[in-house]
């Protein structure tokens, strides 16, 4: 099993320390907003020269946080997913619903549209390295609980989705699945 820590881009160096000094079997990974900044570089045509040194291998791009308060797109996010690979970093895609979606019903349709919009245009030999990590939105502050029953239904869902002969270039994939409590 392997193990990430998603820390704060200024905190990445004291987590690194730590984790080092402890001898433990985790590694340090980019936080997600710090994918805006690689795409910026990228633009420019540079790389983040400290990535590799940090032990950085992995980035969130796509929170729900910086969807709903940034306004990042599906197309933002697939922007930073193809900017992760072509830093040498492997994102994890953050998909999910928030409670007027799952109360109207349209919480596989709205996270599968999700997932598409992040994987679009990606190779097949990036795609399979993507993870995949859904959270229950609207299971967050209020007040309502998100079963494993309801996270098996979106992630066997986005399993289905990626096994479709179109979508084949994505496996295997991890799909990621948390539940929140209030």
């Amino acid at each position: 099993m392997e193990v990430a820590v998603l820390a704060s881009f200024t905190s990445i160096r004291s987590v690194q320390t730590l984790v080092d000094a402890d001898k433990a079997r985790v590694e340090v990974r980019r936080p997600g907003h710090l994918a805006a900044h690689l795409r910026c570089l990228h633009r420019r045509g540079l790389r983040h020269p400290g990535s590799r040194s940090l032990g950085v291998s992995y980035v969130a791009v796509g929170h729900s946080e910086r969807r709903e308060y940034h306004g990042e797109s599906d197309e933002v996010v697939a922007a930073k997913t193809k900017a992760a690979f072509e830093n040498g970093i492997v994102p994890i895609v953050c998909v999910g619903e928030g409670l007027d979606v799952r109360k109207e019903g349209r919480q596989v349709e709205y996270t599968l549209a999700q997932v598409d919009g992040a994987l679009k245009d990606l190779p097949a030999d990036k795609a399979k390295d993507v993870v995949i990590a859904y959270e229950p939105v609207w299971a967050i502050g209020t007040g309502e609980v998100a079963t494993p029953a309801d996270a098996q239904e979106v992630c066997g869902a986005i399993r289905a989705r990626l096994a479709e002969p179109v979508r084949r270039r994505a496996l295997p994939m991890a799909c990621a699945c948390s539940t929140a409590a209030p």
